[in-house]
């Protein structure tokens, strides 16, 4: 039985980011792409439940990202309802 969404229960938002290149390991980009989210999740009146980030790995290669295995790991659970 899932939970019922009402007025007074927003839709929970995740959010993911990543960045394949951050040599200096500034996190600009990924604190960039996390503003935009949450902007977008609460003028849809989402609430930002969670919050995942790969910075610095690219997906090109192959490389295994630990922030995406833990959003899609949430996803399984029900954690969240979207994704910006």
């Amino acid at each position: 039985m899932g939970v019922k969404m009402t007025e007074a229960t927003p839709m929970r938002a995740a959010i993911y980011t990543r960045i394949s290149e951050d040599p200096k390991g500034l996190q600009n980009g990924v604190s960039r792409q996390q503003e935009d989210c949450e902007a977008l999740a609460a003028s849809r009146g989402w609430k930002v439940v969670a919050c995942y980030s790969d910075n610095d790995i690219s997906a090109l290669k192959g490389k295994f990202r630990p922030g995406y295995a833990e959003l899609m790991a949430a996803a399984e659970r029900g954690e969240f309802d979207h994704l910006p």
